[in-house]
């Protein structure tokens, strides 16, 4: 520790800091006469009090000098160096899987007893995650090399790192690559080359980009990234199966020795709910490992078919051909009943009827059935109601359901009638094509009126 005190001002003013606490205190007792044993100017308790006087206006002085009091503390700390050691399944893919399960963990130790002499040693592994001083078991299934370098960064940020030592195959399937986050350190980087050094023969699907969330009915895609190893000139065969059925298959030729593609695949969803679909891709001689010939993704299958209860007063050809529109859309699923059928078997309840997103009525209310318990029903379910009006509705019942339209004219005579556009209404935009087209349209019943 190194002590020192500087003032603002010259050294020799404590000088005149000491002659103020003189003069101050001479002239304060030089007429006092206090003594114990006389009545002497200076007995021994004056003489006290003078010099704490003298004492405490000198240290006052001082202070007026504004005097500064530095200490500094030297403490050395050791260049941190950083070992960090792979411990992912793929550094056991070779021949000397023996040797890093038993040998290795004893040469990272040795190592860092030597260099712990003159460097702070900090041992990690990774893999998963990122551990530190944890017991290598080479389990991991994923390896983030920029992952680990960007925690060093930031954990030991403005430390003095020695070195980063990092003991790794150098395959990684996650985060990017580690040269550009190793850019921001300014310490050096010592790297130990595991497994084998011999080009290894593999095929394997490395990644499968797919829609987590499809509609029944629906084709969704699958890109799946293909690469394969020392089998220049060979075939593979991509597949797809759901529920042990063969949904998608496709050769693939390996054009060179470090091949790479990406395949598109197109498959149905048939089924609601989660939904497992199995990829792989065949088998080669003498490949290195066939766990990551397969690939299984998860699905989850919605059915958005709307429902859309249709219900008439009687068989019609407009019923049918409305019928077959709607069901040109496999997003939509119509069930088709006359009114009459329909209150026999009970099937407009409140309960069933909530199932419906749509009921559509055709020529209902009529004079003869007014059909006031499903149309209530299909209010107290909350299901939209779309009117479809002719000869045989009645007139009058409908303009007391309060639907926000009043008719009015004589239900037993019809007209034909065209629409129009109404320019000046602006709610909402409709195309000019619309227009046109109405002209062209066949003309409506209507009430005479």
């Amino acid at each position: 520790m190194n002590f020192s005190v500087f003032t603002a001002y010259p050294w020799f003013f404590i000088v005149f800091c000491l002659a103020a606490g003189a003069a101050y205190a001479y002239f304060t007792y030089r007429k006092n006469s206090i003594s114990l044993h006389s009545e002497k100017w200076f007995g021994w308790p004056v003489w006290l009090l003078a010099m704490l006087r003298f004492l405490s206006v000198s240290i006052l002085a001082f202070l007026l000098l504004s005097p500064v009091v530095r200490s500094i503390f030297k403490k050395v700390e050791k260049p941190v160096v950083i070992i960090a050691t792979d411990n992912s399944q793929s550094v056991l893919l070779n021949k000397d899987s023996a040797y890093y399960k038993k040998e290795l963990p004893k040469a990272i130790d040795d190592l860092k007893n030597k260099l712990a002499e003159k460097y702070d040693v900090r041992n990690y592994t990774f893999g998963n995650e990122i551990n530190d001083n944890a017991k290598l078991d080479f389990r991991d299934k994923q390896t983030d090399i920029s992952g680990l370098y960007d925690n060093l960064y930031q954990t030991f940020y403005n430390q003095n790192i020695g070195a980063v030592i990092t003991l790794t195959d150098g395959i990684y399937n996650r985060g990017q690559n580690p040269l550009y986050i190793a850019e921001k350190f300014n310490s050096p980087f010592y790297t130990v080359a595991l497994g084998d050094t011999q080009p290894r023969n593999d095929v394997l699907i490395k990644d499968v980009l797919y829609n987590r969330i499809v509609y029944t009915g629906n084709f969704f895609p699958l890109q799946i990234a293909l690469r394969a190893k020392g089998y220049s000139s060979k075939t593979g065969n991509i597949t797809v199966s759901h529920k042990g059925k063969t949904v998608f298959t496709q050769n693939v030729s390996f054009s060179n020795n470090n091949f790479y593609t990406e395949v598109g695949a197109r498959v149905e969803a048939t089924a609601p709910g989660l939904q497992l679909y199995h990829i792989e891709i065949s088998r080669q001689q003498n490949e290195v490992s066939y766990v990551n010939n397969s690939f299984d993704v998860f699905i989850d299958v919605l059915d958005s078919r709307k429902k859309i209860l249709m219900v008439s007063y009687s068989p019609h050809p407009d019923v049918a051909a409305l019928k077959n529109s709607i069901e040109r859309n496999a997003f939509y699923e119509i069930t088709n009943a006359l009114y009459s059928d329909l209150a026999k078997n009970a099937l407009a309840t409140p309960e069933k009827l909530k199932n419906y997103q749509l009921a559509i009525l055709h020529q209902l209310p009529s004079t003869d059935q007014n059909a006031s318990t499903l149309i209530t029903n299909l209010k107290e379910a909350g299901v939209p109601i779309w009117y479809i009006l002719g000869n045989r509705t009645s007139i009058n019942q409908f303009n007391t359901l309060e639907t926000g339209l009043q008719i009015s004219g004589n239900g037993s005579r019809l007209n034909e009638s065209g629409g129009y556009i109404n320019n000046g209404f602006s709610a909402f935009t409709l195309s000019e094509n619309l227009g046109k087209n109405m002209q062209a349209w066949p003309p409506l019943l209507t009430p005479f009126g």
